[in-house]
C-alpha cells in the first residue's frame, strides 16, 4: 500500500515542484542569474531593466540632473550677488571681480578679494587663510571686515 501511495504522490509531488520552481527560474534567467545563483557578467546591476532604451533614458535623467544642480548653484551665486552690499550706486562692485597682492618683502606676501578672503602666501606657493569676507564695517564703506580665518599655534585665531 505505501508503495501505491509513493506511486501515485511522487508523479504529483514533481509536477507541482516544476510549478514552482518554473517561475523562479525564469525571475532569475531575466535578472541574468546562473542557476547557482551568481550574476552572468552580461546583466547590469539593473536586471530586467537594462535594456537599451532604459540606459539610454538613464543618461538622459542622468543630465538633466546635472543640468538642474548647476542652475541651482547659479540661481544660489546670483542671489548671494544681488544681497550683496556693492556700496551706493554699486560703486564697489567690480572689486567682487578683483584681487590685490602685497608684497612688502620677505617672506611672506599677502592676496585680498574683496567680497572673497584674505590669505598670506609664503615663498613656496602654499597660504593660510587670513579671513573671509564678512561685509563693510557699520555706518560706512570704508573698512572691509575679514574674519574666521585660520587658527595660528600662537596667536589664535587670525
Amino acid at each position: 500500500d505505501d508503495e501505491a501511495t509513493a506511486a501515485t504522490v511522487t508523479p504529483w509531488y514533481s509536477r507541482l515542484s516544476s510549478a514552482l520552481i518554473s517561475p523562479f527560474a525564469w525571475v532569475a534567467h531575466k535578472l541574468g542569474m546562473k542557476s547557482d545563483g551568481s550574476q552572468s557578467q552580461k546583466s547590469s546591476s539593473y536586471g530586467l531593466f537594462s535594456t537599451p532604451k532604459a540606459e539610454a533614458l538613464r543618461k538622459k535623467h542622468s543630465a538633466a540632473l546635472d543640468a538642474a544642480k548647476d542652475l541651482e548653484r547659479e540661481i544660489e551665486d546670483l542671489e548671494t550677488k544681488m544681497n550683496a552690499d556693492y556700496g551706493p550706486n554699486m560703486v564697489f562692485e567690480k572689486l567682487a571681480h578683483e584681487c590685490f597682492e602685497f608684497k612688502p618683502g620677505g617672506e611672506f606676501s599677502y592676496e585680498l578679494c574683496p567680497y572673497h578672503d584674505a590669505k598670506q602666501k609664503d615663498k613656496s606657493g602654499s597660504s593660510t587663510m587670513l579671513g573671509k569676507w564678512e561685509g563693510f564695517e557699520e555706518g560706512a564703506h570704508r573698512v572691509m571686515k575679514f574674519g574666521d580665518g585660520q587658527y595660528c599655534w600662537n596667536a589664535g585665531a587670525r
